[in-house]
């Protein structure tokens, strides 16, 4: 079902976690929906770190100069994306024992960032009721960018087609079925249906 197109009112300040930028798909159509002005993003040096750390380690072909290559796309297209802890970050959060302390870098950064949203696939790690008091709200991807089709069915579309077009050897098929393979089903399926109803209004127009 192709949701009603409702307004953005602002633009979410978005902390997104290492597993949701390990994937290319969800990285891709995360990043152009900040560069079409959705969701501003948001990520930290230990972030990165990790992100770079599991690819390069799952993926044989990711390589040391893949690494660099991600990095400088990254510093040079969202310059103002990283974000540094600060002492105050710091001790707001030192009472707040998540049920995984080992995300608690992550909860640190966005307090920092300020952020609005943290994105995550681990969404169980990060209690909403945790995460009130600081203004943020856990959402996975697919949560976070069925929002944004929602709000935006027309700058989502360009956003699909701007993943399409930048990842090697792919088509709108490939890149739904990458959507689901990394969580995002619901998104993909939304998708499909607003490219088949584009190309039927197409037809009905010819």
């Amino acid at each position: 079902m192709i949701p009603k197109e409702e307004p953005l009112r602002v633009k979410p300040r978005v902390f997104l976690d290492a597993n949701v930028l390990y994937s290319r798909v969800l990285r891709d159509y995360l990043l152009y929906s900040a560069t079409l002005r959705l969701i501003s993003v948001q990520w930290s040096c230990e972030i990165l770190d990790e992100v770079i750390t599991h690819l390069m380690k799952n993926r044989p072909t990711f390589t040391p100069t893949s690494a660099q290559h991600l990095l400088e796309v990254l510093e040079k297209h969202f310059p103002y994306s990283m974000v540094k802890t600060n002492a105050q970050a710091i001790t707001q959060a030192q009472n707040v024992h998540l049920p995984d302390e080992n995300d608690h870098h992550v909860f640190v950064s966005a307090i920092s960032g300020q952020a609005t949203i943290l994105c995550t696939n681990n969404i169980r790690d990060f209690p909403k009721e945790m995460l009130l008091p600081f203004e943020i709200t856990p959402k996975t991807p697919d949560q976070l960018l069925t929002e944004l089709i929602t709000a935006s069915s027309e700058t989502m579309l360009a956003v699909h087609k701007m993943t399409v077009i930048n990842m090697p050897n792919s088509s709108d098929q490939l890149t739904l079925n990458a959507l689901q393979r990394a969580g995002a089903t619901n998104t993909a399926e939304i998708i499909a249906d607003l490219l088949q109803s584009r190309e039927t209004l197409h037809r009905t127009q010819q």
